[in-house]
């Protein structure tokens, strides 16, 4: 799975109110707890030390809520993937 993104980095992190599609997220895990990454390599659900923990991260119910993101000051392009033969997800950023 690769998925490619072209914006400017404004538009990312604010979303307006605007809900992602559920296909638009990547499972991080440890067997322990989870996470659901955007397309931009936002975290916007963590549950924190278990998969049955309150939610640290929870932009994916309400635009409002926490989230963890790092992207670049410019505009820029991200691509997406599963790593081969893994659940390990690569985010790259070309500005």
């Amino acid at each position: 799975m690769t998925d490619v993104l072209a914006t400017e980095p404004a538009r990312l992190p604010a979303r307006d109110g605007d809900f992602r599609p559920i296909a638009d997220y990547g499972l991080l895990a440890d067997c322990t707890s989870a996470a659901l990454v955007d397309l931009a390599g936002s975290i916007d659900w963590l549950c924190l030390p278990h998969y049955d923990s309150p939610a640290v991260f929870s932009r994916l119910l309400d635009p409002a809520a926490g989230h963890w993101s790092i992207t670049p000051t410019t505009a820029f392009e991200v691509e997406r993937r599963y790593a081969p033969a893994s659940l390990v997800i690569e985010t790259t950023f070309r500005t």
